[in-house]
């Protein structure tokens, strides 16, 4: 995932606390780009005092008609090139995407839906999942559940956080009892939920499937 931002006065931002946010937000920006700007602290605001440091301060760039789009392009390659941009309507972003698509195909880079290729995502089966997780346990609780889904099967699970993960089996009918934790003879933990293996296994019907938890 690429972060893409953009501010007419990133030095107005504020300072103390919000300052520092600030510089920690712009960081996570390995490529900075800064048009002219009006003075020394609002270039060094978008490019980082290193880029200052390393004597690239967008308050020298040239100004009038002709150096419109000419900025410094940093972090993208060791060098910090002086570039020039250019505003592009409707009708040149589409000749500059039809150019684009027509050398990835001679190169043969096109894939995906570009490519018309079928990236429909197969369905999850949610009951299927928390019975494969169980992995000869006879009962386990829906925090560990939540656990196994996202070691398991990080593809479906790992970006959902644990409550979700939950609360697609218990959206299919699933039934919970609350049970006790021991942690001490004589002595009982918070009570938690469980899910029962075989009765998760023997509540899946050909139409609509339940997972019982008890």
């Amino acid at each position: 995932m690429s972060i893409l931002s953009s501010s007419q006065k990133p030095a107005g931002v504020g300072a103390g606390d919000v300052g520092r946010l600030f510089n920690r937000y712009r960081d996570n920006h390995a490529v900075r780009f800064a048009l002219k700007c009006g003075n020394r602290i609002v270039s060094e605001a978008v490019l980082g005092g290193d880029a200052y440091a390393e004597g690239f301060d967008a308050s020298s760039l040239p100004v009038g008609d002709k150096y419109r789009g000419v900025g410094f392009l940093y972090g993208a390659t060791d060098e910090t090139p002086t570039v020039r941009t250019f505003l592009a309507d409707h009708g040149d972003a589409e000749k500059i995407l039809t150019a684009a698509r027509a050398h990835r195909e001679r190169v043969g880079t096109l894939t995906g839906m570009a490519a018309g290729e079928d990236m429909a995502r197969a369905s999850r089966d949610v009951l299927t999942d928390v019975l494969t997780v169980f992995t000869g346990d006879d009962r386990l609780h829906w925090t560990t559940i939540s656990s196994r889904l996202a070691e398991q099967m990080p593809e479906q699970y790992a970006d959902i956080t644990p409550s979700p993960r939950t609360a697609s089996p218990r959206s299919c009918a699933a039934r919970s009892r609350r049970t006790e934790r021991q942690r001490q003879p004589g002595r009982t933990g918070p009570q938690r939920r469980q899910s029962r293996r075989h009765q998760s296994r023997d509540h899946q019907a050909p139409k609509q499937r339940s997972v019982t938890v008890q």
